[in-house]
């Protein structure tokens, strides 16, 4: 008798010829391969297997941890049930779980006689007979790598296989670099969901031959990030913010190199979400190494940042440093995505290249966002990349001499109660930008001024170099750290204030790294307060012209040599009233007037309206032109009333005067040159009759008075007799520039005749 092992193939007619011989035809099917099994009858009713094996499906999963295989078997069981099965795994399988359908099937395993394979066991909960059973069996392996390699197979005992499939799937980490099949065809090639490829085989054999090698692609750690160094006269310190990043694969540690010149002072991670832990041993007479290790695996999408700290000598200041001593780190074998070092000195250095290198220029270089996020390196004198060229390079670190001019204003406002000093210091840089400026004052301070650069409000950062007792004509300097290096001209302002009660040293500002420099010295007043400035080094200047509309009190403008030490003296001056009357001196100390013309009054227009009962509305609308004086003092008659004074058209409240019941001081609104003021006040005349005389009832004041208008508005039927009518040589009066500076008086207003008002026939 003849039997097929393939389903396919099957003996389709079978006869007998003349010698008594029997003669089979068999159909293969699409297969090329098959297994015929010839026995006698008897034999075959004897060894019948119990089971058929009629469908195999291998599947192997590699991956870098290695190798798990899952075998889906299909088995037909006829004549008798089956209560176990005996399956053989090749060296090195490791059963892990076995299955029937949805129940876990117990099992046991022991080595055969050959070391190339062991037995497993399985017992169903109960005997199983009929077609369509289903068993699962998954088995792990580890895996050889880079050789050639056998992958490992399983045979069901004492059942007979009829047909099979295996897949092979390749995730992204594992490479295959070859793959031969025999006893089987590979039949396609399909990408896997996440990277990776799929091949399937068609099987001929129970245990195929299936020969691979295969290499698991190692994670792959690329650091980036930047260094800053910094070198202060003697020594340079160092500060690293590196990132470790995965393209592929889990980092569980890394190695970095630092040179022993370098005292490494501080490791910790910026990011520690992965549980840093960092420990430095000894690698050569020359090196110290830096062993990174996670907690939890740095991936790509799990970066991690770590900040070292260092500091080391530097060579001399004008001798070349090697580049190669002054690199912090080194990642060996690790890739370098991209390493920036930014590198800043201290005020009055500047790093250079080796003399030989000063030909061959740096190739421009722009620190990224990533890199600004790392470290604040904006500031930086000089960017450069950590490449392999730079090994070869070489820098120095040379004293600077100045490179820019400046021209220096000092503005110093006395106050009623306080000092206030701004300086403005405009920088013209000539050669290389500027990233910090040293302002020396010529007087120590008790308080921080507070610096700001034109366009913004954010402080600078500015620390005191040297107090007074370390500079040779006293005083203090400060060094003030910019935003960004600065090429082209720019402003530093400063801002300090104190109190003002007794003699006071100006602060005057110089630039001692300046190449040239020009000061000057402005002195104004706000209120009614003033200061006498002593100096015997002072150049008086002419005071700018002030825009219409607007002046500013100035006491004294002055030029003075930066580079020489002068010292001002600035006293407040004590109240001096000017007495020109017994009723203006009371006026004119409460109003402060020391005598000098700060204020007149351009025009003064007086309008009269009278009723018929005599009683009369005034208005003086008084042109002022004020040069910094506060207030003023209104005086009226004794027969006048006041109803309000306005500024501008608004009517504001007046103070009246500690000494006279009749007289208010007016505050003259601040900054404005060319105030309007009115006075409204009533009065009563005598009833108006066929013929009266009338005389202004006029407000006097404690300001010079360059013109007077009379304005007189009479009740209907009544008119001015011009033949009756005379007015005095005082009704109008002006005043020459030499009398309006000197202060001259004028005569009031309650001086001038009477008009003759007749009454008409």
């Amino acid at each position: 008798m003849a039997e097929a092992d393939s389903m396919e193939a099957a003996a389709a007619e079978a006869s007998v010829n003349a010698e008594a011989n029997s003669e089979w035809l068999i159909e293969l099917g699409g297969y090329s391969q098959a297994t015929i099994r010839i026995t006698t009858t008897d034999q075959l009713e004897r060894g019948r297997p119990l089971a058929l094996l009629t469908r195999q499906q291998l599947r192997y999963e590699l991956s870098p941890r290695g190798l798990q295989m899952t075998a889906e078997l299909g088995l037909d069981v006829h004549y008798e049930p089956l209560s176990e099965m005996t399956v053989t795994l090749a060296t090195p399988l490791q059963l892990i779980s076995a299955r029937n359908e949805d129940r876990e099937l117990e099992w046991n395993a022991e080595f055969t006689d050959d070391a190339a394979a062991r037995e497993v066991t399985l017992r169903f909960p109960q005997p199983v007979i009929g077609s369509g059973r289903k068993i699962r069996l998954t088995c792990i392996a580890p895996i050889v790598w880079d050789q050639r390699w056998r992958l490992p197979a399983l045979r069901v005992n004492d059942a007979r296989w009829q047909q099979g499939q295996a897949t092979l799937e390749i995730p992204d980490g594992v490479l295959l670099k070859y793959f031969d099949v025999q006893q089987g065809r590979e039949i396609a090639v399909e990408p896997l969901p996440n990277k990776g490829q799929l091949r399937r085989v068609q099987l001929y054999a129970e245990q195929p031959w299936m020969e691979v090698v295969v290499s698991s692609r190692a994670a792959e750690p690329e650091w980036t990030g930047a260094t800053h160094i910094h070198f202060n006269g003697s020594s340079l310190s160092a500060t690293a913010v590196l990132e470790l990043s995965s393209a592929w694969g889990d980092v569980y540690e890394s190695t970095a190199l630092v040179p022993k010149a370098w005292l490494i002072d501080a490791i910790e991670a910026v990011t520690d979400d992965v549980g840093l832990r960092s420990q430095v041993t000894s690698a050569g007479p020359t090196s110290q190494r830096v062993q990174f290790q996670f907690q939890k695996p740095v991936s790509p999408k799990q970066p991690v940042r770590i900040r070292i700290r260092a500091h080391r000598e530097a060579a001399p200041a004008g001798r070349a440093m090697p580049a190669a001593q002054m690199r912090l780190v080194d990642f060996g074998d690790t890739p370098l995505r991209r390493h920036l070092w930014a590198i800043t000195t201290d005020a009055g250095f500047q790093v250079r290249r080796r003399d030989d290198l000063a030909n061959d220029p740096f190739l421009p270089v722009s620190a990224t966002d990533r890199e600004r996020e790392l470290l604040p390196i904006d500031a930086a004198d000089l960017l450069v990349l950590d490449t392999d060229s730079l090994r070869d390079d070489a820098f120095a670190f040379v004293r600077q001499r100045s490179a820019f001019s400046g021209e220096l204003l000092v503005t110093a406002e006395v106050d009623d109660e306080r000092l206030n000093q701004q300086f403005r210091i405009q920088c013209y840089p000539r050669s290389t930008p500027l990233r910090r400026v040293q302002v020396h004052l010529s007087e120590p301070l008790d308080s921080s001024p507070k610096w700001t650069i034109d366009g913004s409000e954010t402080p600078l950062a500015a620390s005191r170099v040297s107090a007074s007792a370390a500079t040779d004509d006293g005083g203090e300097t400060w060094e003030i750290a910019l935003p960004s290096p600065r090429g082209g001209p720019f402003v530093l302002n400063g801002r300090i204030s104190g109190g003002f009660h007794q003699p006071t040293m100006l602060a005057l500002a110089s630039l001692p790294e300046a190449d040239s420099q020009v000061g000057r010295l402005l002195v104004t007043r706000r209120g009614d307060r003033r200061a006498t400035i002593e100096a015997a080094d002072l150049t008086p200047i002419p005071v700018d012209t002030f825009q219409a509309g607007e002046y500013v009190p100035v006491l004294g403008k002055y030029r003075y040599e930066p580079s020489h030490s002068v010292r001002v003296r600035l006293a407040p001056e004590p109240v001096a009233a000017r007495v020109t009357g017994a009723r203006a001196t009371a006026a004119r100390n409460e109003t402060g007037d020391r005598g000098g013309a700060e204020a007149w009054i351009w025009r003064h227009e007086l309008e009269t309206q009278v009723a018929l009962d005599g009683s009369a509305s005034h208005l003086a609308r008084l042109r002022i032109e004020n040069q910094g004086r506060g207030r003023f003092a209104v005086s009226l008659p004794s027969q006048a009333e006041l109803k309000e004074i306005r500024v501008a058209g608004v009517a504001v409240m007046v103070t009246p005067s500690e000494s006279d019941d009749s007289q208010w001081l007016v505050e003259l609104p601040a900054g404005e040159r060319w105030p309007v003021i009115e006075v409204a006040f009533v009065s009563q005349y005598p009833r108006l009759r066929d013929r009266v005389g009338l005389q202004p009832v006029a407000a006097t004041f404690d300001l010079p008075v360059l013109e007077t208008v009379w304005r007189l508005h009479l009740p209907p039927n009544f008119a001015v007799d011009s033949q009756a009518a005379s007015i005095a040589p005082s009704l109008r009066w002006r005043r020459a520039v030499r009398e309006l500076l000197f202060g001259a008086e004028s005569s009031p207003l309650s001086e001038m005749d009477a008009l003759a008002l007749p009454l008409p026939e």
